[in-house]
């Protein structure tokens, strides 16, 4: 096997390596959001509160977490919270 043959084999499995992460990581996503939209439509039965707002909510908190490392540290310590709570 000459260098460029170990060049692809190798960049064939990082391909790999990174498709398989993503993946995962997009199936994780999706999960968390099936559980967000559960707890968003509980909280409009409950409060009332408008589902637009409950929506939004993430959006803004990402953009908030992205500007600040603080901020992103409380944040996923309340989401742990939230989700201990969810599944109690």
């Amino acid at each position: 096997m000459n260098w460029f043959e170990r060049v692809l084999h190798q960049l064939k499995d990082n391909i790999a390596e990174t498709i398989r992460k993503f993946t995962a990581y997009s199936y994780v996503l999706f999960f968390f959001g099936a559980l967000y939209g559960v707890f968003a439509s509980r909280i409009n039965e409950i409060t009332g509160i408008a589902v637009n707002f409950v929506i939004a909510a993430p959006l803004i908190l990402a953009l908030l977490a992205y500007l600040s490392t603080e901020i992103a540290a409380v944040l996923f310590i309340g989401l742990l919270v939230l989700l201990g709570l969810l599944f109690l």
